[in-house]
């Protein structure tokens, strides 16, 4: 199955618990064209918790002060928690990470030293971008976490903003403030297939970090040798 509805990719998944009645609220919520936060996710994790395996491309740019990062990747998921990324546009283009069956994260530089593979920790700055994000969190379960944990802090704000068209984006924007700066997230979901489409990051009027998947791939049987270097 293929499709252009991307979703926030990568895997290790720590999904959610949700009861059966908090699920089907979801459904009876878009019927009458109003969401909460806790019912969007709902869907969204149930969808995820149906996929075994995956692969997409991603786009992406962040900022820190006056630099700027463009980058394009392609990524491959399996479960319960195996992913390969490779670099194909930007810093590092041939560059690849994995995550291997045994949760060991290797790399490679492209050109004269791919034959040369090292092995790697998530604080390695080899494996962030610009704004300090591994790819490795490049995974639904460790973004939703890490999301939901800055939705707690004091003064966050979480909210589903109103939908002119019922076929539109499901938008969940956070505003919160960490130091001393206002920041607001904001996560697009496609209604229909309950996949993570977009992302943004501002800071203040300037964005810092976005990214948008497509290409998706799921369910194609991908081989545990993919995730080996």
């Amino acid at each position: 199955m293929t499709s252009r509805i991307p979703v926030l990719a990568a895997i290790s998944f720590a999904a959610v618990a949700m009861t059966l009645g908090r699920a089907a609220a979801p459904a009876r919520a878009a019927a009458e064209g109003a969401l909460t936060p806790d019912e969007v996710f709902s869907r969204v994790n149930q969808r995820f918790s149906t996929l075994q395996d995956y692969e997409c491309m991603a786009d992406t740019e962040c900022r820190a002060g006056k630099k700027q990062e463009v980058r394009s990747l392609q990524l491959w998921y399996k479960k319960p928690g195996m992913l390969r990324v490779k670099v194909l546009r930007g810093p590092s283009r041939g560059s690849e990470v994995v995550v291997s069956p045994r949760g060991e994260i290797r790399g490679r530089k492209g050109g004269f030293l791919k034959p040369v593979v090292i092995k790697l920790d998530e604080d390695d700055s080899r494996i962030r971008n610009l704004r300090g994000m591994p790819v490795t969190e490049f995974v639904w379960s460790t973004f939703y976490s890490g999301f939901r944990e800055r939705a707690e802090r004091a003064g966050a704000k979480l909210a589903v903003l109103p939908r002119r068209d019922p076929a539109g984006h499901v938008e969940v924007v956070l505003t919160s403030t960490a130091g001393g700066k206002s920041t607001r997230e904001v996560l697009r979901f496609d209604p229909k297939l309950w996949l993570l489409e977009e992302t943004e990051v501002f800071e203040g009027d300037t964005r810092v970090d976005y990214a948008v998947f497509h290409s998706f791939k799921t369910d194609t049987g991908l081989s545990d040798r993919l995730f080996h270097l």
